[in-house]
C-alpha cells in the first residue's frame, strides 16, 4: 500500500504516555522494489525525458530513506484514530527532518478521505480538486501525465508536511509518486551554480 497518513489531532485527544506513543510503530525495513521496472525515459510530462542521457527507469529507494514504519497492533487494540494520530505526529516530529520522508505502510482506523481530512486538519498542513478544507487530489491531469519531482518554494505559505493517500484498490502499476531527497540533489549540483543562487537569489513566477 502507499503511505496511508501523516497526522495528529487538533481537537481533544485522550492522553497517551510517551512510552505508549513510542511503541505504536516499528521500523519495517526497506521499501519493497516495484513489481516491474518503472520506465521514465520518454514519459510524457517529464521535462527532458526524451534525452538519451535521461535515466531509463526510476531508481529504487535509497538505502535508509525513506523511513518505513508499520503499526504495532498488539497492546494497542483500544486505540482510536485520535490516538493513532498522536502516535503518527510523534514519529513525524522525531524522524521527518532526519529522513525527509516517512512511509507508513498503514495506520489503523484510517480508511477514507474523510479520515485523512481530520488528520491533516490537525496538522494544519496543505496537502487540484478540493475535497475538504485540507485535502486535495494530487492531480487532475490525465493519468498518462507524470508529476515531476518538485518543491513548493514558489509559495510563501509552503507546506511543511505533505501526505499522500491511496483511496480504494491500488493498482500494481501506474500512479507512482516520485519522492526525491532534494538535499542530496543540491549536494550534486555544480558548486559555482549554487554560489550564484546564493548571491543573486531566485524569482518565481507562477501561472494558473
Amino acid at each position: 500500500m502507499l503511505a496511508r497518513a501523516i497526522a495528529s489531532s487538533a481537537h481533544w485527544v485522550r492522553p497517551l504516555s510517551t512510552a505508549a506513543v513510542s511503541s505504536c510503530f516499528r521500523n519495517a525495513g526497506a521499501l519493497p522494489e516495484p513489481m516491474r521496472p518503472i520506465r521514465i525515459r520518454g514519459r510524457s510530462g517529464i521535462p527532458m525525458s526524451e534525452e538519451k542521457t535521461f535515466p531509463e527507469y526510476m531508481s529504487c529507494a535509497t538505502p535508509g530513506a525513506p523511513l518505513v514504519l508499520s503499526p504495532v497492533a498488539e497492546g494497542h487494540e483500544d486505540m482510536d484514530l485520535d490516538d493513532w494520530a498522536k502516535a503518527v505526529k510523534a514519529e513525524l516530529d522525531h524522524n521527518l527532518a532526519k529522513y525527509g520522508a516517512i512511509y507508513f505502510t498503514s495506520v489503523p482506523e484510517l480508511h477514507t478521505p474523510q479520515d485523512l481530512a481530520m488528520l491533516m486538519r490537525s496538522l494544519k498542513s496543505m496537502t487540484s480538486t478540493k475535497l475538504s478544507d485540507v485535502v486535495r487530489t494530487a492531480s487532475d491531469e490525465p493519468p498518462e501525465y507524470a508529476i515531476e519531482p518538485h518543491s513548493e518554494y514558489h509559495t510563501a505559505g509552503l507546506p511543511h508536511k505533505i501526505a499522500l493517500f491511496a483511496h480504494g484498490q491500488v493498482p500494481d502499476y501506474g500512479g507512482e509518486w516520485m519522492v526525491v531527497d532534494t538535499r542530496r540533489v543540491m549536494e550534486e549540483l555544480d558548486k559555482a551554480v549554487v554560489r550564484k543562487f546564493d548571491e543573486l537569489g531566485a524569482c518565481y513566477k507562477v501561472f494558473y
